[in-house]
């Protein structure tokens, strides 16, 4: 499958330079094993770092290991289960759109044109662990980037839903827009749900290229306004936060109105 353009160009380069040199089967699934084992004798926590894959090529990995084929598999692929932004500017009406492809194709593009933003990437809408992508610890993921390569990570952490730990496939989507005067600037803000209000804004003004935490409120798609707590030690998850709300940063001029 060819390679996607437009959010995809823009992550970094394949880290081929960076390969082992090539152990035999054997060595690494004894490899493979060691890490699988000292994994799963350390306790869950949030916070911890795992990448998501794409499960057709775990499955070939897997079958590899298992020595159901011969050939061992090509740099790891995550095109199957990325979003590819679109290749033109995006329409600003596309957000709040009905169209949820729509607004997830719009997302990716934005992630992709923000210098910090821009290795960031967004699974495609819908997509099932187990069937389309799974999940690995990054222990696990370093092992096979050295060995096989390829780019396009997809970085994600380990939050507690519902009592539950597991992986955050798909962290927060947020809009972030800033008017100062007579223009507005739009950008896309991948966050997680386990992220504390003082880190939001930390990122936000990252996004922006600003000096300190920016002051934000959060304007719902129904056009009502969350005002974000004053402790800013609360995580997003505990506040009515959902994906493509706006967080709006409004700079007024020095000669504006206090109105």
């Amino acid at each position: 499958k060819p390679m996607p353009a437009a959010a995809l160009e823009t992550d970094s380069a394949s880290d081929d330079e960076n390969l082992e040199i090539p152990l035999s089967r054997d060595e690494q699934r004894a490899r493979w094993e060691s890490v699988q084992k000292e994994h799963e004798a350390k306790e869950h926590r949030v916070g911890d770092v795992w990448y998501v894959i794409s499960q057709r090529w775990m499955d070939t990995f897997n079958g590899y290991m298992n020595g159901m084929v011969d050939d061992a598999p090509t740099e790891i692929m995550n095109y199957d289960i990325l979003l590819d932004g679109v290749s033109r500017e995006g329409k600003n009406s596309w957000r709040h759109s009905e169209d949820m492809e729509q607004e997830y194709q719009l997302f990716s593009y934005k992630l992709a044109r923000n210098s910090y933003t821009r290795r960031e990437h967004v699974l495609r809408y819908g997509l099932k662990k187990g069937e389309d992508f799974t999940a690995v610890p990054e222990a696990q993921f370093n092992l096979l980037k050295s060995w096989f390569g390829g780019s396009h990570w997809i970085k994600r952490q380990l939050v507690l839903k519902d009592n539950v730990v597991e992986v955050e496939a798909y962290p927060i989507q947020l809009w972030v827009e800033r008017r100062r005067g007579d223009s507005c600037e739009v950008h896309a803000l991948l966050i997680s749900c386990n992220s504390t209000i003082a880190r939001l804004q930390e990122t936000v003004g990252m996004v922006l290229k600003m000096s300190g935490r920016p002051e934000v409120e959060v304007r719902k798609r129904d056009g009502s306004v969350v005002h974000l707590p004053k402790e800013t030690h609360v995580k997003l998850q505990d506040l009515n936060v959902s994906d493509f709300d706006t967080l709006f940063v409004k700079e007024f001029d020095d000669d504006d109105d206090d109105d």
